[in-house]
Order: structure tokens, then C-alpha cells, then sequence
């Protein structure tokens, strides 16, 4: 009872601090998961989530940098200052308030990595520093850069592609399992992702600098025409270079050969519909493209370490 007067007294005290700490943006704000748009993990400086199908990404006040890996399918990239046709095996880098959209293509797969540069403690990386960094990354380079808020696209090889993906999937797993050390595992695992990523770019820095905007319309037109017959002779002329050109700077550009990025457009969406429909192999073998379907078979084990009947039973468990 003597305590009572005293309550009375500090509660308005305490009422009047809170409203003015919200006032001023302070105190009580909605949670990670609904002021920065359905983050997967609330509190992180890193989330990592999967998705498919088209997207609008709208630009908003919070700091997270995204990037998008596009594992499977093709699509249109709509962003500031750029618009491209993105495919497997492209990186998207988006600086924080730029927006963005990625239109509907055929069997679109793809992962979303956010993250928040200073709580992560980006400045004091290494990496930060490079021009590799800032090739990928301008709106975060250490100086400035030409058309710094606009998104960047890197175009990646499966061997480099698919390490990408991986690091991706161990920051997942830190982030969502939560065990001791998390925290310094996934910012470490990005540390190495941000340092693959600058290298492969480093790396298409050195030859052809515009190669890869000069393949968009080829890319667009294979990505069409995949299952019909596509010579060297025909694609090297939509371009106005000679074969032995073309086939240097699309690989320089894409990272393969023509005839192997069709290969594996080719596989991949013969996968696709391995896994979703019951059609028979040959009929799925011939609408792919390939001509034979032993063939496809072989080219399909060489490219995925199973046959095709192995790769459905696989998945339809």
C-alpha cells in the first residue's frame, strides 16, 4: 500500500517517455517481418529464400541490397536504366532503393538473398575496396561509380554458378537453424559469396566488356527457340559476326559454347517435365529438341548423374 502512490506517480512518467520515443521513431515499430516485406527471418542481416514465377519488387526505405540467382528458365529484368533478358545461370545484384521487376518466362526458378551492408559490416571487407567489388556491387563501391543505382546482371558458368548456390544454401541453413555461432557462420559464408562473385566478375572484366549486352538479343532468341534447329552459320548472322566471332564472344560472354548453352537449356527443361508430367521419355526427348532419344538419354546422364527413368522415379517418390 505504501508503494501504491509511488506506481501512480512513475507510470504517467513512464507513459509520457514511450509516446515520445514513437513520436520521434524510436521506440515501439512493426517487426522485421512486416516493415521489410515478409522477411524469412526476422532480425537477420541476411535472408535467403526461394522462389517461382514472376515478381514486382518495389523500392523501399530499408537497406537491404538484393540478389537474385536464376536457377532454371528464362524471364525479362525490368530495372532502373536496365532490360535484359535474364536465364539460367544470371546473377542480379539491386541496390537497396531501386525497383524492380522480373516478368513471367518458361519455368522460371529462382533465389532471393537480401542483406543489410552495415549491419554486416561490409566496410571493413577487403573486398569492399576492390573494382571487382564495384563491378557487381556499384551502389555499395567504396568510390563512386557510373550509374552506381542501377542493377547488374552477371552472367555465370554451372561450375561457378553452382557454388554460388551453395554458399547461398549454407546461409539458409546458419540463418534458419540458429545454432550457437550462427550469426558469424552466415556472415562468413556471404564474406566468401561476395568474394566469388567479384572474381567471376573480375574475371569478365578482362575481354569483351560489352559481350554480354551484345548476346542479349541471341540469348533472347535461343531462349524462344530452343527445341527447334539452331545452327552457327544462322545465329552468327542475326549478329553481323563470322562464326569463329561469335562463337568467342558468346562464349567469353556466356560462359559456354553455343552449342552447350543449348544442350543444357535443352536438359533442363526436358527435367521440368520429368518431374511435373507423365508423358513418355521419347515424346519428352523430342520436344526438348534432341532428335534421338537415346541420345537424350546419354546427354542427360552426363549432365544430371542419372538416366531419365532414374531422375523421375527420383522425384516422384
Amino acid at each position: 500500500m505504501i508503494l501504491l502512490p509511488f506506481i501512480w506517480i512513475i507510470l504517467p512518467i513512464l507513459m509520457l517517455h514511450l509516446i515520445s520515443l514513437v513520436w520521434e521513431g524510436k521506440g515501439w515499430q512493426m517487426p522485421d517481418k512486416i516493415r521489410s516485406g515478409g522477411l524469412l527471418f526476422p532480425g537477420s542481416p541476411l535472408n535467403v529464400s526461394h522462389h517461382q514465377g514472376a515478381v514486382e519488387d518495389r523500392a523501399r526505405r530499408e537497406p537491404m541490397v538484393r540478389v537474385i540467382l536464376v536457377h532454371s528458365g528464362s524471364a525479362r529484368f525490368l530495372g532502373k536504366q536496365t532490360d535484359e533478358v535474364v536465364s539460367t545461370g544470371c546473377i542480379i545484384t539491386i541496390p537497396s532503393a531501386v525497383s524492380c521487376q522480373l516478368f513471367e518466362g518458361p519455368d522460371l526458378r529462382w533465389t532471393l538473398l537480401r542483406f543489410d551492408p552495415v549491419k554486416i559490416g561490409l566496410k571493413a571487407w577487403a573486398i569492399f575496396q576492390t573494382v571487382e567489388f564495384a563491378a557487381i556491387f556499384p551502389s555499395l563501391a567504396a568510390k563512386r561509380v557510373a550509374g552506381r543505382q542501377s542493377p547488374r546482371i552477371l552472367r555465370l558458368i554451372p561450375k561457378h554458378f553452382d557454388g554460388t548456390v551453395a554458399l547461398a544454401g549454407e546461409i539458409k541453413r546458419e540463418v534458419s537453424e540458429r545454432l550457437p555461432g550462427w550469426r558469424d557462420l552466415s556472415i562468413s559464408h556471404f564474406q566468401h559469396l561476395l568474394i566469388h562473385l567479384s572474381r567471376q566478375a573480375g574475371n569478365q572484366m578482362k575481354v569483351f566488356p560489352d559481350a554480354t549486352r551484345r548476346m542479349t538479343g541471341i540469348i533472347r532468341h535461343i531462349e524462344s527457340h530452343y527445341n527447334k534447329p539452331l545452327s552457327m552459320a544462322g545465329l552468327a548472322r542475326s549478329c553481323h559476326l563470322s562464326e569463329r566471332t561469335f562463337y568467342r564472344v558468346f562464349k567469353n560472354a556466356i560462359g559456354q559454347s553455343p552449342q552447350a548453352y543449348i544442350k543444357r537449356l535443352r536438359i533442363q527443361h526436358a527435367a521440368e517435365k520429368l518431374r511435373d508430367t507423365a508423358s513418355p521419355i521419347t515424346e519428352i526427348a523430342f520436344a526438348a529438341g534432341f532428335e534421338d532419344s537415346n541420345f537424350f538419354a546419354r546427354e542427360f546422364r552426363k549432365a544430371t548423374g542419372s538416366t531419365p527413368t532414374e531422375y523421375r522415379r527420383h522425384w516422384q517418390v
